[in-house]
């Protein structure tokens, strides 16, 4: 299971339409790391390269640090 920012990160991505090659191009993380994690949710995104990305996306990390609803779900099955 992600971790909630790589899960926020991923929902966001997935809400705006954002390629996966778009990602990997701009930020230089590979395509299948970016894959395992934003779409298979196979493995969380490192610090570097969730930063890397926020920082693509002109977004404030924090503002992918906590749902209410996911830190609640992962509170009940942790």
């Amino acid at each position: 299971m992600a971790d909630i920012p790589t899960t926020c990160l991923s929902d966001y991505v997935t809400a705006k339409g954002i390629k996966i090659s778009t990602l990997a191009r701009e930020t230089r993380i590979s395509d299948g790391v970016l894959r395992r994690s934003l779409t298979t949710r196979e493995r969380n995104l490192r610090a570097d390269e969730f930063l890397k990305i926020c920082s693509f996306l002109g977004k404030d990390p924090f503002e992918f640090y906590q749902k209410p609803e996911l830190q609640q779900t992962q509170d009940r099955a942790g």
